[in-house]
This record gives structure tokens, C-alpha cells and sequence, in this order.
């Protein structure tokens, strides 16, 4: 960063030092604050304003590729609009990491890809590239790119392996100028992803165990499920969009069939032999409140039904009775989809697993790929 600060010194005018002191001091406290390091900012910065391939810019020759690069980055002809230029990136880079739009508004999208893949950067070069879009424009990419990036996690693909497709995409994304461009990406470039994922995202739904994702990811796939659900019935409220409201500690991941069932519990179960692989499948989980969980224990799923319907989630109420509240239409058709049970057997897994895996192709678009 010291040589790249020298480098710009030596273009501009004495009488513009301290203004690109000012900046630069302002890029630094951004790029620390989102906790990154600094090379790696600045490769996203090049991915998102020049049409340069992967392999062509590695961490280490970052200051290189500028030093051979003046024809395009233009530092010596514009050194104050270059330094602005960096410095607008960074800041809207903290505020991305944060899940923040640039104008310090939450992004419950870039908040959501946080809870889906805490650490993961492969992505910044492709909103740093959306960064002047129109604000609404900006927060449907970013709804489609954690959609996506669901979609290509949870069948297999490594996320460094994504870092090249982003890339690609972010030349396409400088492009993008109002809804209809923003369209036209969406179906050249996102919608074949999802078309030729489709049928391996429904299969790994259909026979998706708590074994097959971390812990946190885990979490992050119920809440997306139960959050849905609930801003169907009561709108895009601040509460229901905000995915902290079903991931915070107080939220815990609940077995219908107990982790550790009494015995009577298996005896009673219509295949004992095969219980602990039914009691780990998606279809025996949801969300509940940790009040309430810890009211029920390990308890049958007789004295559970009489809980459930306490919860604030409308997908763990209607496991057992289609919530009633009034003629609230919104609701009627939220709760719609929902199966309610009356015994909790392996039957009642798999049908509850089938819906779910019906309601994740709507929550994350894979019903659009088709």
C-alpha cells in the first residue's frame, strides 16, 4: 500500500498532497475495518473495474500489475479521480462485508450470504462492479447472487472454484444500466446455473441429513425456510426479513424425533432399527425458540404438539395445526403449503422432507430455472 501511496505521490501536484493524504488515510481505515488485508482489496478493485483474467493478477504482484497497467488504471494522466476511485471501493467494500448497501442501509441479502458463508470474499469483485448501480437494482443482484451461491454450495461446488465465474461475470456486470440490462444477465448467465443444477438440488434436498452441512450453514437453510414462510404472512416487516430474528442464540435446531429418545420412543417408532438415520434427516428438524425447546426435552410428539404452536414461526407451528388467525388471507395462503401431522412416524419424515425441498425451490428460485 506504501508503494502504491509513493506511486500516486509521484503523479500528482504538490498542492494535491494532502487531499490524497486525506484519502488514503480514509481507504486504510476502511480496508481495516472490514478485516481484510490490503492485496487482497486491491485485486478485487482490479477484477471489478478492468476487463483482466484470474491467473493475470496474483496477491503477491498486485503492485506489478499496477506499475505495467497506467494504460488502463490512467493514475498519471488522473491521480486525485484514481485515488477517489480506490477509496470509493473501499468503503463500499466495509460496507458490504457488513451487509451494508454504500449508503449505509442494511442489505439483508449480503447479511444473509454472511450466514452463509462467513468468510467467503470470492464474490466482492462482482458487487464492487455493482457498486453505481440504482440502489434497487443493486439489492436484486444481490438477491440473486446469494441465491446462487446457495444453489452452486449445497450441490457440491467449492467456493474457490467460484471466484473465476465471478470474475467473468463482473465484465457483464459493467454492462448493467437499468432493470431490463440487469434481466438480460439474470438469463444469459445465472438462470443456465440453475437450470442444470436443478435436479441435483432437489435430489440432495430429498435425502439431505444434519451430517451434510456445518452446523451453521444448517442453521442458515431452516431460517431461510421458516423466514420465508413468515414474511409471506406478515410482509417484509424489519422482523421478518432479517435473518438474525431466526438465527440468534435464542433460536435453536430442534428434533422432532428426539436426538436421544427414551426407549419407548423407539419401540414406538414404526422403524426402530432405522431411527437414528430418520432422526438426522432434514425432514425431522425446524426451528423453535430455546424457551420453549427446553420446555419439551425429549419429550413424545404427542406432548410436543401441544408446544409448537406457541412458537413465533409459522413453519414449526403448522407441523402440527394450520395456525388460525382470523381471516388474515395473507396468512391463510403463507401456511398453505405446510403439511400438518397428527403421528410422527418415518412416512411423516419423508412427506414433511418433500415439502420442504418443495418450499427451497421457491425461497431460492430454483423454480424460475425451468
Amino acid at each position: 500500500m506504501d508503494l502504491l501511496k509513493n506511486l500516486m505521490f509521484k503523479q500528482a501536484n504538490i498542492e494535491n498532497f494532502e487531499n490524497i493524504n486525506t484519502q488514503w488515510k480514509e481507504l486504510n481505515d476502511a480496508i481495516q475495518s472490514a478485516n481484510e488485508k490490503p492485496f487482497s482489496f486491491l485485486r478485487y478493485f482490479i477484477f471489478s473495474n478492468f476487463d483482466v483474467k484470474r491467473d493475470d493478477v496474483q496477491e503477491e504482484k498486485v503492485y506489478e500489475w499496477f506499475l505495467n497497467n497506467n494504460s488502463v488504471c490512467q493514475y498519471t494522466e488522473k491521480p486525485i479521480e484514481f485515488v477517489e476511485k480506490l477509496r470509493k471501493s473501499a468503503n463500499a467494500y466495509a460496507s458490504f462485508i457488513k451487509g451494508k448497501n454504500t449508503d449505509g442501509t442494511n442489505n439483508c441479502y449480503l447479511a444473509n450470504i454472511k450466514h452463509l458463508t462467513p468468510n467467503s470474499r470470492q464474490h466482492m469483485s462482482l458487487l464492487l462492479t455493482g457498486l453505481e448501480l440504482p440502489k434497487e437494482l443493486f439489492i436484486e443482484l444481490c438477491r440473486q447472487l446469494e441465491n446462487t451461491l446457495f444453489a452452486l454450495i449445497i450441490t457440491g461446488k467449492k467456493l474457490n472454484e467460484l471466484e473465476r465465474t465471478f470474475i467473468e461475470w463482473s465484465s457483464e456486470i459493467r454492462k448493467v444500466k437499468d432493470a431490463d440490462t440487469l434481466h438480460q444477465f439474470v438469463n444469459q448467465y445465472i438462470l443456465p446455473i440453475k437450470r442444470d443444477l436443478r435436479q441435483k438440488f432437489e435430489e440432495i434436498f430429498l435425502s439431505l441429513q444434519e451430517k451434510d452441512l456445518p452446523k451453521y450453514r444448517l442453521k442458515y437453510m431452516l431460517a431461510k425456510l421458516s423466514q420465508y414462510i413468515n414474511e409471506k404472512a406478515f410482509g417484509s416487516e424489519e422482523n421478518w426479513i432479517n435473518l438474525n430474528t431466526f438465527i440468534q442464540n435464542k433460536i435453536e435446531i430442534e428434533h422432532i424425533l428426539p436426538q436421544k429418545p427414551e426407549q419407548a420412543i423407539v419401540e414406538d417408532f414404526d422403524k426402530p432399527n432405522e431411527i437414528t438415520k430418520y432422526i438426522s434427516r432434514l425432514g425431522n428438524l425446524t426451528l423453535l425458540e430455546k424457551t420453549i425447546n427446553a420446555s419439551i426435552g425429549r419429550g413424545t410428539f404427542s406432548e410436543k404438539k401441544a408446544a409448537y404452536p406457541q412458537s413465533i414461526f409459522l413453519l414449526t407451528r403448522s407441523i402440527t395445526e394450520k395456525p388460525v388467525l382470523g381471516t388474515n388471507t395473507a396468512i391463510n395462503r403463507a401456511v398453505q403449503d405446510p403439511k400438518e401431522f397428527t403421528i410422527w412416524n418415518s412416512q411423516a419424515i419423508e412427506e414433511r422432507q418433500k415439502m420442504l425441498t418443495d418450499l427451497a425451490k421457491q425461497v431460492w428460485d430454483m423454480d424460475q430455472a425451468v
